[in-house]
């Protein structure tokens, strides 16, 4: 197996569970790797059968737990005779940032840790998005693929890459090199979305989740034009619920993004 330098890994819903909805952002999920700027990137794919699409590599995995599947994924990454340079996990209905791995290459980013220091998050059932400071790294960082391969001894002797994020990553990366995106110019987009969890009393319970995270409104990211478009599509097909700010003459994409944060600040 061939790999390019950056190194996306994912666990993929399985059929049985995929619903309609989660289906359509796993598409999304994917055009957002096909529209990178960079073409160096590969995507390994943990799930039910074994074949290649382009940078697409799927694999069949034998366990049901994504801690299972992701320490298969282990064994096969560590016989690697060429490594990766950096590996980056990113669930099946996130989306990751266009431009993001040519900043890299480009800019010459030398870091240990490529996170968002505001976790940037858009629910796709009312359309509404939240940009907030936590006390722990995401789980979908780019870490170099030397640690991500490291088995961590304060957790159960798991590499890196597979360990929980809000226990480890945080206390792995201290005095580590770390470098942050921009507040709204994220590294990925966390989407949510009912089918994000299972929940007994459907949207409700949902709702009740998300109200956990913080105060959500109606804003944009930048470099997510594109995607904020597809996902207000799968809103009208799914949910039909209430619309983002709407401007009754044309604006650019920049214009409408820095408007409607404006405008927020007073809603």
């Amino acid at each position: 197996m061939q790999l390019k330098d950056f190194v996306f890994v994912t666990c993929l819903t399985p059929r049985a569970s995929l619903s309609p909805l989660r289906a359509e952002l796993f598409e999304l999920y994917k055009s957002s790797l096909l529209k990178q700027s960079s073409s160096n990137w590969s995507a390994i794919l943990m799930g039910e059968e074994n074949r290649t699409e382009g940078n697409f590599i799927y694999l069949k995995a034998e366990s049901t737990t994504k801690e299972d599947k992701l320490l298969e994924l282990y064994h096969i990454l560590d016989k690697l005779s060429v490594k990766p340079k950096y590996l980056i996990r990113l669930d099946d209905d996130d989306i990751i940032s266009p431009v993001i791995l040519q900043k890299i290459e480009s800019e010459k980013l030398d870091f240990d840790v490529f996170a968002d220091k505001y976790q940037c998050m858009f629910n796709v059932y009312d359309l509404r998005s939240l940009s907030k400071e936590f006390a722990w790294f995401p789980s979908t960082v780019i870490m170099r693929f030397e640690d991500a391969m490291k088995k961590i001894s304060y957790f159960r002797d798991l590499p890196l890459f597979v360990c929980d994020h809000d226990l480890v990553f945080h206390k792995f990366y201290q005095g580590r090199k770390v470098f942050y995106s921009k507040r709204y110019q994220p590294l990925y987009l966390r989407i949510f979305s009912p089918t994000s969890l299972s929940f007994s009393d459907s949207n409700k319970e949902f709702e009740q989740y998300c109200k956990r995270f913080g105060v959500w409104k109606y804003f944009s990211f930048e470099g997510y034009e594109y995607v904020l478009t597809h996902l207000e599509q799968i809103n009208k097909k799914y949910f039909n619920t209430k619309s983002p700010v709407k401007f009754l003459f044309n604006v650019t994409a920049d214009l409408k993004f820095f408007l409607t944060r404006f405008i927020n600040k007073f809603s």
